[in-house]
């Protein structure tokens, strides 16, 4: 959801969270206990940027222009539009158009206003697999009213003011949009296309609008291009991609059946990662590679060369169900036979080689499952170059050693080239100060209180809330060592 402004998301009295504010920056980070909400607000982040960039069904409105004769007189006077800007070389701003087109985009907007509540509610129960959303309201004696706003830094009024109670069906918007007319076409339009009527006019609207609400969210500090989402308990998803695959290739060769083919229902996060991976397979063939996209070479050259020791593969034609597989050396395995450090982490793999571009926005929730501590330092230095090569990240985690190794990829900004290379630590290992958001979910007797960690410079993050774990158990280690009736022994012989 968040794109090179600084842009807050203010929650309150959401799931187990009372309130807090969370900065959204290039990498964000949420930490805390078990149970305190770091993944209730992930998934509300990517729910939120599913239901703003009309990935949810029905959510963007298709306007008609009227009558034939209507149609053809608008677009008659578009192409003359279309062709002066083209001479000229610029863009078309939207008091030019027509009255009749800037009446259509007029009820596009009202009728975008009006379904988004819907929408939203929509992506809110689908993501956190409610039959209402009404459940999610944190209700007690403070406050019922659940609260989601979404707002730039020094702006007083948000871009989004989201609100719903307990005790009330509908949910309310509030939206602070700028007016059309500061807004230009900027894309090219292919002349020759729109007069053999390739460009049904209704598709012409609805492209100038969708291009129009991007570039809103853009300046909003909202993500306008993908969102991906990679759950917790990744492994386990995976165990039933044969069985899922099978089906949705059965699915696609069959256009015609006279008995309906019933795919199990993958709902949610999970169901997105399933359905982005599958669809992304099927145009595998077709696609020429990545010009201009992500450059994984570094980030791959510590996931397959430091971590897996391998890589993940798929094997299969399209037609077929894709076989995972694990490859080291000349070993290749089916991925659910592969260790669970390899299948937690192949859903990242397969994202960064086949899915990933400049400017996604990636949610992983737990990276440091089933991983040794080295590989544990080893994937933040992945989240790391993952930043630098473009891409937003946000991470949940309960590992003090991802935390710390990425507190001192912050600091080695400010460290001169040497030292930072005494410990193998590169250009694109390096991470700014003001490129980082830690948040500590505190969980209170009045529900999670969200707190933003200090970044010190000169010290990195702020610890503070595993020292208190690490003090506990060390005290712990201390009187046990001392009680243990050999030590006891050994110091009553030392006193005699």
């Amino acid at each position: 959801m968040v794109n090179e402004k600084r842009v807050q998301l203010i929650v309150e009295n959401f799931g187990p969270v009372r309130k807090g504010k969370v900065h959204l920056k290039p990498l964000t980070v949420f930490i805390g206990s078990n149970n305190s909400g770091k993944s209730y607000i992930a998934q509300l982040i990517y729910a939120l940027t599913q239901g703003l960039r009309g990935r949810i069904p029905g959510s963007v409105p298709r306007i008609e222009p009227g009558t034939r004769q209507e149609s053809q007189r608008i677009r008659k006077d578009i192409l003359t539009l279309i062709n002066r800007a083209t001479k000229e070389k610029r863009g078309i701003r939207f008091d030019e158009f027509p009255a009749s087109v800037r009446k259509l985009c007029d009820k596009w907007l009202e009728e975008m206003i009006k379904r988004m509540p819907d929408t939203l509610e929509e992506a809110i129960r689908d993501y956190f697999g409610c039959e209402d959303a009404r459940e999610l309201v944190r209700q007690d004696e403070h406050s019922r009213t659940l609260r989601v706003s979404i707002k730039q830094d020094r702006v007083d009024v948000p871009f989004l003011d989201f609100k719903m109670r307990k005790a009330q069906r509908k949910s309310k918007i509030e939206w602070n949009l700028p007016a059309f007319s500061s807004y230009q076409i900027s894309r090219r339009i292919n002349i020759g296309e729109f007069e053999m009527e390739i460009y049904d006019l209704a598709d012409f609207i609805h492209m100038f609008m969708m291009d129009w609400w991007r570039s809103v969210l853009r300046e909003n500090g909202i993500v306008d291009s993908s969102a991906y989402y990679l759950p917790a308990a990744r492994s386990g998803i995976l165990q039933g991609w044969q069985l899922f695959a099978s089906m949705f290739a059965e699915v696609s060769r069959r256009s015609v059946g006279l008995r309906r083919l019933e795919v199990p229902p993958f709902s949610g996060v999970a169901g997105d990662f399933l359905q982005v991976l599958w669809e992304r397979l099927l145009s595998r063939p077709y696609r020429l590679g990545r010009k201009g996209g992500l450059k994984t070479d570094s980030v791959l050259k510590v996931l397959e060369g430091d971590i897996f020791k391998g890589r993940v593969i798929l094997e299969g034609e399209r037609k077929e169900a894709p076989l995972l597989l694990y490859e080291s050396h000349d070993m290749k395995i089916p991925l659910h036979r592969a260790s669970s450090m390899v299948a937690e982490l192949a859903p990242l793999d397969l994202w960064i080689k086949e899915i990933l571009n400049p400017g996604n926005l990636l949610i992983i929730d737990e990276p440091e499952a089933h991983l040794h501590p080295a590989s544990q330092r080893a994937i933040a230095r992945v989240i790391t170059r993952l930043v630098r090569a473009g891409v937003k990240v946000l991470v949940t985690t309960h590992s003090p050693l991802i935390l710390q190794q990425l507190s001192n990829y912050i600091m080695a900004s400010s460290v001169d080239e040497k030292y930072r290379l005494k410990y193998g630590i590169k250009k694109e290992d390096i991470l700014k100060q003001g490129e980082v958001g830690v948040y500590l979910f505190k969980m209170t007797e009045l529900g999670t209180q969200i707190k933003e960690v200090e970044i010190e410079e000169g010290f990195g993050i702020s610890e503070e809330d595993f020292v208190r774990v690490y003090d506990e158990i060390g005290e712990e280690t201390y009187i046990m060592s001392l009680e243990h009736p050999k030590n006891r022994e050994d110091v009553h012989a030392d006193t005699t």
